[in-house]
């Protein structure tokens, strides 16, 4: 099982065309360091899913939760952080965020494609990905771990992580990213 974060650089695509490359380079710079150092935190890797998005991938045992928990922890940093830049820096780092379940890699030695059988998902949750908050995928929201460490908004369909249980840590994880930024 693997925990799916997708991140869709939504203020990017504003900008491509209104930025001088120099000033282009920093934004792209400051959103790359940020979702890198956030997914770090939490054991995930990064692959660019599509023009303006990001896949992060969350799989195998890691101290802080099961793989789902560890892509909402990831989207919640991101969230928190990128409106910390946005009140430091000119330029809006906007973000649709949306977490899902898939598989892991079978074999990451010799995938050609490791995320091929979770382009459905992903592109499911490239779907549902807003600027509403971050969406949650049904089979997420169903997973014992994150029903008893998150708090959820909406009853059917894709839902919204309302809040942790306890946030402290994240709270700290945050300040350190913005330090960071």
């Amino acid at each position: 099982e693997a925990g799916l974060l997708f991140v869709r650089l939504e203020s990017l695509a504003r900008y491509v065309e209104t930025l001088d490359e120099q000033s282009l380079l920093e934004y792209t710079e400051a959103q790359r360091r940020l979702i890198e150092s956030a997914a770090a935190l939490y054991g995930g890797s990064l692959a660019v899913a599509r023009e303006f998005g990001v896949v992060v991938s969350f799989a195998g045992e890691h101290g802080s939760g099961s793989p789902g928990y560890r892509a909402l922890a990831t989207a919640w940093l991101l969230q928190r952080s990128a409106e910390d830049l946005d009140a430091k820096r000119r330029l809006s780092y906007r973000l649709g965020l949306a977490c899902g379940l898939g598989e892991a890699s079978r074999d990451s030695q010799r995938d050609i494609y490791p995320a091929l059988y979770n382009q459905h998902i992903i592109d499911e949750l490239a779907t549902h990905s807003g600027s509403e908050g971050i969406a949650v995928s049904p089979a997420l929201a169903a997973d014992d771990a994150i029903a008893s460490r998150c708090e959820l908004a909406g009853e059917e369909g894709y839902r919204r992580l309302a809040g942790f249980a306890d946030s402290d840590l994240l709270e700290r994880q945050r300040q350190m990213l913005a330090q960071e930024a």
